[in-house]
């Protein structure tokens, strides 16, 4: 049985979501509130900004070039001060494609995440299991297999 939830972040990280920036058209971030920020300022302060290149530039060069495809969200956590965040990163893929495989793979090898959440249509479960999913036919089987 699956437990659905809501993919929204909550009220207080919808402002900590950090897309990556398009790096040919120049940077666009927004203020708190989705307000335009001003000219020449990103998101916070100066070390906001350095923490996100630290992040982006932490990246594979093929991820980087992935803009738009892949964000990166700060929510709080209930574990310690103000400082603590849980770091989520989304990344946009296609379900049939060898590039979007590829660049799943890439992310989870350069920030090696505590977890990795997967959506999937019902018919590629099976993908993620060694055996037939629950509707009876099997979807290619688990492992390494491709």
């Amino acid at each position: 049985p699956f437990t659905s939830f809501s993919a929204a972040p909550p009220p207080a990280a919808a402002a900590a979501v950090e897309p990556l920036p398009d790096r040919d058209a120049g940077e666009t971030t927004t203020e708190e509130g989705g307000a335009p920020a001003e000219e020449g300022k990103g998101i916070g302060d100066d070390e906001d900004e350095e923490e996100e290149e630290a992040w982006i530039s932490s990246l594979p060069e093929d991820l980087r070039k992935r803009r738009g495809a892949i964000r990166r969200v700060l929510l709080p956590t209930k574990k310690g001060g103000d400082d603590d965040v849980c770091e989520v990163y989304l990344l946009g893929t296609s379900h049939v494609s060898r590039d979007s495989h590829r660049d799943a793979r890439l992310l989870t090898e350069s920030l090696r995440p505590d977890c990795v959440f997967l959506e999937l249509c019902g018919q590629r479960l099976g993908l993620l299991s060694d055996g037939p999913t629950e509707g009876g036919g099997d979807a290619g089987g688990g492992g390494d297999g491709g």
